[in-house]
């Protein structure tokens, strides 16, 4: 699934083979295109008029949104990959990156490959060293991001590939972002941390600890107030006990970031968080009616 970043456009893929483009103030479906297979990755231009998706085949093809016509493929013939990780546009809509993993002699190697969105004609390919969770371009198109499982942030010239610099962390990151004016880069790892870089040197400007994974970052606009926290999901929403929430929050000191990070959750905790939303236990015949024969307790202890 990709949202457009102005919020138009909504594109949902299927294991139906077929992708759909809704637009998002009416629910209308603007147009429903052919897939060679089920479609696990894509990304929408920021202007949303461009569509790039990735089937389990490994084609890569771009469409105009509203219309559904396709512009150009990219057959696995054409590059070497066993796998397509991730699919990002520059903010600019002049490049299209694409996270590949391949393996030679049962050896794996990682790339991001760069096309000209237009034509899909190459641009550059960006050497990894661990399959990638993470591509960003800055806001102006001239550096793309990586985040990848080998525990780095790379930061690389656009138009020539040349790597600018390599930002270690304590583990895999899931996550990079740049600020506005693309001056700073933000950084989210498995190492229960999120840092803030300055692009052109690298150095590190801020070392955020958090309580568990940072699973996304992102720069925040003006006017947010520091110190919001919000529960957002589960990441395992099909389980009778979710093992897992996402929190997100927001600080503005010194750079305004906003940080989700993945916290384990304890049965205890839900049991407080239920009762916090209760006035009374259950009944004898409420526990008799939905517990049956299992031995009544008091589960909020501060409530009758």
């Amino acid at each position: 699934m990709a949202l457009s970043p102005d919020g138009h456009y909504l594109a949902m893929g299927s294991e139906d083979r077929t992708v759909r483009v809704f637009e998002t103030a009416t629910g209308k479906e603007l147009s429903h295109l052919a897939q060679s297979g089920p479609v696990p990755t894509m990304a929408l231009s920021s202007d949303g008029h461009y569509l790039a998706t990735g089937s389990e085949d490994r084609t890569v093809r771009v469409f105009e949104t509203t219309t559904g016509n396709e512009l150009w493929r990219l057959p696995p013939s054409d590059y070497p990959s066993d796998k397509l990780d991730t699919l990002a546009f520059s903010p600019d809509g002049r490049y299209l990156a694409l996270a590949t993993t391949d393996h030679y002699r049962a050896m794996p190697y990682y790339r991001v490959h760069l096309f000209e969105a237009a034509t899909g004609k190459p641009r550059a390919n960006l050497q990894q060293e661990g399959s990638v969770h993470a591509v960003a371009f800055s806001p102006d198109g001239h550096y793309v991001a990586t985040g990848s499982e080998d525990r780095t942030a790379r930061v690389f010239e656009a138009a020539t590939g040349k790597e600018l610099s390599s930002l270690g962390e304590n583990g895999p990151v899931h996550s990079v972002a740049f600020s506005p004016d693309g001056r700073y880069l933000a950084t989210g790892s498995e190492d229960w941390s999120a840092r803030v870089f300055e692009t052109a040197t690298g150095k590190e400007l801020s070392y955020l600890a958090q309580k568990g994974p940072v699973q996304a970052v992102a720069f925040a606009p003006d006017g947010l107030d520091s110190g919001t926290s919000a529960l957002v999901t589960s990441l395992r929403p099909l389980r009778p006990i979710p093992r897992y929430i996402l929190t997100a929050q927001i600080l503005t000191d010194p750079y305004p970031v906003v940080i989700v990070t993945r916290e384990s959750l304890r049965l205890t905790d839900l049991i407080e968080q239920a009762c916090s939303g209760l006035t009374r236990n259950l009944t004898s015949e409420e526990w008799k009616q939905y517990l049956g024969d299992t031995p009544r307790q008091r589960t909020c202890p501060n409530l009758q």
